[in-house]
């Protein structure tokens, strides 16, 4: 069954509306500065909870393996 538009668009608002609230009595640089409040705000922008989870069991620890040997070779070490 296909989600009513209405539930997106209400979703859309709300997602705004925390967006609002996380930034209201800061800056930019504070933004910038602020991994909590910047994952925050990304957190609520078009991403599907089932999707996220997705990517952390199936594609994260690949990448995490492929990160740290390629560190490892940066460092001088062996892969």
């Amino acid at each position: 069954m296909k989600r009513d538009p209405r539930a997106f668009l209400s979703d859309v608002i709300e997602a705004g509306h925390a967006i609002q609230q996380a930034v209201a009595c800061i800056n930019l640089n504070d933004y910038c500065n602020s991994r909590l409040i910047r994952s925050s705000v990304e957190r609520e922008f078009t991403l599907n909870d089932q999707l996220v989870w997705g990517v952390i069991q199936d594609n994260l620890p690949a990448l995490l393996k492929q990160c740290t040997k390629l560190l490892s070779v940066l460092d001088g070490g062996d892969a």
